[in-house]
């Protein structure tokens, strides 16, 4: 049976509106840098996914707000969707508390993000920018430049 799989990210922007960024340690996209979120698990809602990912990777506790991207791949042998919710507000200091699967976590100036970007950090990104949740476009219609 076919299943799409459905994961989340989450825009999340400090006083400075500079974004947060993971550098992974996973052996699929080593090294690249990704939005925090991950796998909803079963019968989980996307903000409520998007909450614990946020406490078990950064120690957080927020407050999510709208969808600002929903993206859907077919790379690295998977077919995903993945939905980025904006962080409205969060409580406590930002920390790795995975260090087993990010080196750091980083505030970047959307001017000068990394050029080792996840695919659908990047579709994410772009789509936030442009004020846009979906537009069905394909990995080679992506640009940060």
């Amino acid at each position: 049976m076919w299943v799409m799989k459905v994961g989340t990210h989450a825009i999340l922007l400090d006083n400075q509106r500079r974004l947060l960024l993971g550098k992974r340690k996973k052996e699929l996209a080593f090294g690249y840098w990704e939005l925090p979120g991950g796998h909803v698990e079963e019968g989980e809602k996307l903000a409520t996914c998007v909450k614990r990912e946020l406490k078990e990777e950064l120690g957080i506790e927020a407050e999510v707000g709208e969808a600002v991207s929903i993206c859907e791949h077919k790379l690295y042998g998977d077919h995903y969707m993945v939905v980025t919710l904006l962080v409205k507000s969060w409580k406590g200091e930002v920390s790795n508390c995975e260090p087993d699967k990010h080196f750091e976590w980083k505030w970047f100036d959307f001017a000068e993000l990394p050029e080792e970007l996840l695919v659908t950090t990047k579709m994410a990104i772009e789509d936030f920018l442009a004020k846009r949740v979906y537009t069905g476009r394909t990995k080679k219609e992506i640009s940060l430049e």
